[in-house]
């Protein structure tokens, strides 16, 4: 199961939404980049707003929790799919 953006967040993996809009609210503030102008404040920064993206929406949590950041980032199946077709295309040319 994935982890990494409940860990960003510092929450666990069943918690509420109101408790993941808090722990989004609390490291956002702690690492925004108007806070103290630190680049690896500001990459955090941008990983906190991505986690936040994908839990704090139920369809992208939802597919995040089953395939993690390929589900999200719209990769997940793309491989059997593309291997499906090659294959339809490779039998068609043979017959």
């Amino acid at each position: 199961m994935a982890k990494e953006y409940y860990d960003l967040l510092g929450v666990s993996e069943n918690a509420s939404q109101d408790e993941i809009k808090k722990a989004y609210r609390k490291k956002a503030k702690k690492y925004h980049p108007d806070s103290n102008g630190d680049d690896a404040d500001e990459e955090k920064f941008k990983k906190i707003n991505k986690a936040y993206d994908v839990l704090s929406d139920k369809d992208k949590r939802k597919k995040y929790d089953q395939y993690g950041k390929q589900g999200v980032e719209g990769h997940a199946g793309r491989g059997q799919r593309q291997a499906a077709s090659n294959f339809q295309d490779l039998f068609e040319e043979i017959f």
